[in-house]
């Protein structure tokens, strides 16, 4: 197809080819009329797709009235399609197709489809390098949206992935490509259809499935966004995987072995989306708008620390604050990675243990090794917060709600686990082999006599280099460039620990701080 062709729609001309595959092909199209410019996507389906198709059917004995029948009943199927988007055309989270037009070949063998739809940005060209929590979950109740419409038209998508997702200017999902989705009645007998990387297990192993493969199949969207765009058991980037890898970590998947947590995104968030993954559908979310709710209540409370607490190191630590139940705030919702936001309470004592066990004390230990132990010990560092001395009684502050400061203190314990963590990169940056922190803890007397020490040894190197140079003496020159080699060496490792050194100062001072408003 060239831009010269005619289409369907008087006016309308094609702009450029966006892209396409073996289900089609998709173009950007314009129309201008009275000044005003209108621009659309038609994705084009034809049936055969390649006109040799035709005469290699018929050499291999094919009547042409039973295959121009066989296209006439693949153009019908597609036209469902168009009738399922139709349906849910309503819903801001589904793409909206304008019309369609059904044009037969000129020889009686075989259909055109044209349909037009909005013109709209792929989910992976969109997204940028780094790709947020909140964009994710803003995606996830979008799409939750669109499936709560599926749901009440008994439409189950089936194949929700990346490539099905796209969106407008402003930033809003839209869920598109209804080819394989099909009315719920129809596929309890089990039929392997979708993408390997986003199925759902049910649906990969031939069995009777409902409505919650889209709810996998969209958690294992959320997943791969917070993954660094990478699925499950597959290297994170830089590494690159292999087409092996790959079918190794579908394997895993498909066999029931538990999700690794995503690599970005508050525990909360990770917690929801893996519930969404969940090999057995009776453990995951039983409908959409469940789902949307678990994704809202984690925003929910991302946006209250965000306006409880602006800056954590502003915070004044309160003299004897009040604080929620003491089983609440040692629930499932400590953060793992590099994220802060806060998370709201979980119920699930059951995992506290398995939680905690994440946050354990780097070998030599590190400031704040007191305030771990008394996470690891099942307590809370504000248990006796509740009361004042000579009281039994809580009595709430005046100018913090229990709410307010719960949010703070979560907020104060995820920062303080963050800095722990870069305390043990730093540690790994400058050690072989067991980790221990002389390197960091010496004084700056003995750190400056080492460096002036060093500098002695440049010195040594400088001198028997060049005079080595000078009297051409091979003995000499051999003795500089085995001089400068270990200079060069101790220079880039006395800039590097020197630069980790005073990394280590500022997060031991602002781990001080947080301790000192925790206790």
């Amino acid at each position: 197809m060239n831009a010269s062709q005619n289409l369907p729609w008087p006016g309308w001309e094609i702009v450029r080819r966006l892209g396409g595959g073996s289900y089609g092909k998709v173009y950007e199209i314009r129309r201008e009329q009275y000044h005003i410019v209108e621009r659309a996507a038609l994705k084009v389906i034809s049936f055969p797709s390649d006109p040799e198709e035709v005469e290699e059917r018929c050499r291999s004995g094919c009547e042409v009235e039973t295959l121009a029948a066989s296209y006439r009943r693949q153009m019908e199927r597609v036209l469902e399609e168009y009738s399922l988007m139709m349906q849910l055309k309503r819903n801001p989270n589904v793409v909206l197709c304008d019309t369609y037009e059904t044009v037969p070949h000129a020889d009686g063998i075989g259909w055109d489809i044209y349909i037009r739809m909005e013109l709209l940005t792929p989910l992976k060209k969109y997204l940028g390098r780094v790709i947020t929590p909140e964009q994710t979950i803003r995606l996830g109740e979008e799409l939750c949206n669109a499936l709560i419409a599926c749901r009440e038209k008994d439409i189950i998508h089936r194949d929700i992935k990346p490539d099905n997702i796209l969106m407008t200017e402003t930033g809003a999902a839209k869920l598109g490509d209804f080819g394989i989705a099909k009315m719920a009645e129809k596929t309890m007998a089990g039929t392997r259809t979708g993408t390997p990387g986003f199925i759902a297990p049910e649906v990969f192993h031939n069995e009777p499935y409902g409505k919650s493969v889209d709810i996998y199949s969209l958690g294992m969207v959320l997943y791969w966004m917070l993954n660094r765009r990478t699925l499950p058991f597959l290297p994170l980037p830089p590494e690159v995987y292999t087409p092996e890898d790959e079918q190794r970590a579908l394997q895993r998947r498909m066999q029931g072995e538990a999700l690794p947590r995503p690599a970005d995104g508050s525990r909360a968030l990770q917690d929801v989306v893996l519930k969404a993954c969940a090999y057995d559908p009776a453990d995951r979310y039983a409908t959409p708008e469940e789902f949307c709710r678990a994704l809202e209540a984690v925003r929910a409370a991302d946006t209250s620390t965000a306006d409880t607490i602006p800056d954590v190191q502003s915070v004044a630590p309160a003299a004897e604050p009040s604080f929620p139940d003491a089983d609440a705030t040692m629930g499932n919702n400590w953060e793992t990675g590099p994220q802060s936001e806060a998370q709201p309470e979980l119920t699930d004592l059951d995992a506290t243990e398995a939680t905690m066990g994440t946050c354990g004390t780097m070998a030599g230990g590190y400031p704040g090794d007191r305030l771990n132990k008394t996470l690891h010990n099942d307590q809370t560092p504000f248990a006796h917060a509740r009361t004042t001395k000579g009281d039994d009684k809580a009595e709430p502050k005046a100018d913090i709600s229990d709410d307010a400061l719960g949010a703070r203190n979560e907020a104060l314990l995820a920062r303080y686990r963050e800095l722990s963590d870069e305390q043990k990169r730093l540690l790994n940056s400058v050690k072989k082999g067991k980790e221990d922190e002389r390197i960091f803890n010496a004084s700056d007397a003995k750190w400056r006599f080492g460096y002036l020490t060093f500098l002695f040894f440049v010195m040594v190197a400088i001198v028997l280099f060049v005079g080595g140079i000078v009297v051409l003496d091979i003995e000499g020159a051999f003795a500089g460039i085995v001089s400068g080699s270990v200079f060069g060496y101790y220079l880039n490792k006395y800039i590097r620990i020197g630069k980790a050194r005073k990394r280590w100062k500022e997060i031991s001072k602002e781990m001080k701080e947080i301790e000192n408003q925790l206790t």
